[in-house]
């Protein structure tokens, strides 16, 4: 039996097209869990634990009013894959996400490293991409009200995954 303190409220409001605080809780929470999974590791392997879940976290938005926010996270999940692609350190491990890293995402996820040469670089471009995205997310309820607060928040917990991308 899950632990109902584990459940994801998200998936029982994937019907919903309005922005409400029991999705909106849910999609904060779950880009609070890809930051928790991925201070643990390397910081060679943290920009790409970040594409990965930010990939998750927007595949599992309710739709509807969260449309935008999804595409803003989708967009900067796979601009950080991409950069994981160009800087990859090809002769470093592959490591496999910890059991229960992400009591959320139960599949195994496999990580790669970016060149420690490159690092630095990386890391900066890393940061403006989800600089941009919590720049987005801001812009993107400016025309309505009833989501602003909603997209204040998920900006907020995009925001703060730049603490793991300074080296």
């Amino acid at each position: 039996m899950q632990d109902p303190a584990l459940s994801d409220p998200l998936n029982d409001l994937l019907v919903l097209a309005d922005v409400n605080p029991g999705a909106t809780d849910a999609i904060v929470k779950n880009i609070l869990l890809v930051r928790s999974e991925c201070r643990n590791y390397a910081p060679a392997y943290r920009i790409d634990c970040l594409s990965q879940g930010l990939k998750q976290v927007a595949s599992r938005f309710p739709g509807g009013e969260y449309d935008p926010a999804q595409g803003i996270l989708s967009k900067a999940a796979s601009r950080l894959g991409s950069l994981v692609s160009r800087n990859l350190d090809a002769d470093a491990e592959v490591i496999e996400s910890k059991p229960g890293a992400n009591p959320h995402f139960k599949a195994k996820r496999r990580y790669r490293a970016v060149k420690k040469a490159a690092l630095g670089a990386v890391m900066k471009e890393a940061q403006a991409i989800v600089q941009e995205a919590v720049t987005q997310l801001m812009r993107s309820y400016e025309t309505s009200d009833r989501r602003a607060i909603h997209y204040q928040k998920i900006a907020k917990a995009t925001d703060s995954l730049k603490v793991l991308l300074r080296s």
